[in-house]
């Protein structure tokens, strides 16, 4: 599979900010390839091809948009980011469950993204 084109999230995404990383705020391409790169992580095997760009550049969006840091002042250890990713991966499945089987869930926030929160 192709990878996801991070100019492309960069202009469509991330360059209007940490709201718009919210999985509520995604477009339907980008919350259905976000989607497939989560769950295309733990297969991959081709080390010159990654599924992590994309999680990871939504999960930095959002950590900045949630500390109020810049980018050179962020950080979050390996561990972190195993959870990060599992907490984007749930959020992004709510948020498909919200659009495409009317579940009623209360979309995370900047606030609440990658908190243990009651949906």
């Amino acid at each position: 599979m192709e990878q996801s084109d991070l100019l492309q999230l960069k202009r469509e995404v991330l360059d209007q900010g940490p709201e718009a990383a919210l999985p509520c705020n995604l477009p339907d391409k980008w919350l259905g390839l976000l989607a497939r790169d989560l769950e295309m992580l733990p297969q991959e095997q081709d080390s010159s091809h990654s599924y992590l760009s994309a999680p990871l550049a939504i999960i930095a969006q959002l950590l900045l948009g949630k500390s109020g840091l810049k980018e050179n002042e962020a950080s979050f250890s390996v561990e972190e980011l195993f959870e990060y990713l599992q907490y984007l991966e749930i959020e992004i499945a709510i948020e498909v469950a919200r659009r495409y089987a009317d579940i009623d869930a209360a979309p995370a926030s900047i606030e609440t993204i990658f908190t243990n929160r009651v949906a």
